[in-house]
């Protein structure tokens, strides 16, 4: 049995004896295998990105007729991590002057994220915001107002800000975060 953590990928492995037969191979259920490509899971190691806990059945048939089969059960770890920066440097040509969040490969976008002044006004809101090829936010907070995005002009004053975000999974799930960050200035 194997165990894969959400967004990962792994290798089933099915061996014959005598290694090198002639022989066909046939995975079941075919979600979250592959076999290079091929239209059809029909090879005897193919990659598994399990959907879930699942377990997979091969069936090993020689050129005689003669079938063998066995089963490997595939355990999915849900593991989410995300990474919160506890400080900014608004308008700095340091850097570190975007505020944004940072994720595992488990994370497929933002679906809100907003934040929010020591009085719980909201000063800042980005929907629907696509990852980049570090799974980090493709667009942040600038330290602004409504953001430079929005028109914003003026910068906040240095202080603890709340933020909120919600995050969609590569597996559909929908999950609530949120947390402080400091401005520097």
């Amino acid at each position: 049995d194997l165990e894969i953590e959400l967004g990962f990928l792994d290798t089933l492995d099915a061996t014959i004896d005598p290694p090198g037969a002639n022989v066909t191979y046939a995975w079941s259920p075919e979600e979250g295998l592959d076999c290079e490509g091929s239209e059809f899971v029909d090879c005897p190691d193919p990659i598994v990105v399990a959907p879930g806990n699942t377990t997979y059945t091969v069936v090993i048939t020689d050129e005689n007729g003669c079938t063998a089969s066995d089963q490997v059960i595939v355990e999915t770890l849900i593991v989410r991590p995300i990474y919160a920066p506890n400080a900014t440097l608004v308008n700095s040509p340091l850097g570190n002057d975007i505020f944004k969040l940072g994720f595992g490969r488990q994370a497929e976008m933002v679906s809100t994220f907003i934040i929010y002044d020591r009085w719980g006004s909201p000063i800042f809101e980005g929907n629907d915001i696509a990852l980049d090829g570090n799974n980090e936010m493709v667009t942040g907070w600038d330290g602004r107002f409504g953001g430079s995005s929005s028109g914003g002009t003026n910068f906040v004053n240095p202080g603890v800000y709340v933020w909120f975000a919600e995050v969609l999974f590569i597996d559909g799930v929908t999950l609530p975060y949120a947390g402080d960050v400091t401005v520097i200035r």
